[in-house]
């Protein structure tokens, strides 16, 4: 396996958790660029903390030395709470892939959090 070289920054990834009736659906969203690379970018995922693969990213460019990451994925289900602990928890980790074989790893950490959104009750 080769040395990784080149920047990955995570501007964000955001989870919108709201109930199934709610006018907004629950979207994981992402915002990440690749700079610098040693070799193209082959595939970028989220992973939790003991490195299991939790979701695909996709990327929305790709070239020979950079990357970007701008897109969304509806998260359904009773994986919404495993994606909210995941992220909420600080154990989530984006992974880029090069064609190389190399890996940039990235961990996420909590910039902001509020729990369940309720917008029915006051």
């Amino acid at each position: 396996m080769s040395v990784a070289s080149g920047t990955v920054t995570v501007t964000s990834v955001n989870f919108r958790q709201y109930h199934d009736d709610g006018p907004v659906p629950s979207d994981l969203t992402w915002n990440i660029r690749g700079e610098g690379l040693a070799s193209p970018a082959t595939g970028l995922v989220l992973r939790n903390s003991a490195g299991q693969s939790v979701l695909s990213l996709s990327m929305s460019s790709t070239s020979a030395v950079s990357m970007t990451a701008t897109s969304a994925a509806t998260i359904a289900g009773a994986d919404r709470d495993r994606m909210f602990e995941l992220l909420a928890s600080g154990a989530g980790v984006v992974v880029l892939t090069l064609q190389n074989g190399s890996t940039i790893s990235v961990p996420l950490h909590v910039a902001s959090q509020e729990d369940w959104h309720h917008p029915e009750c006051d």
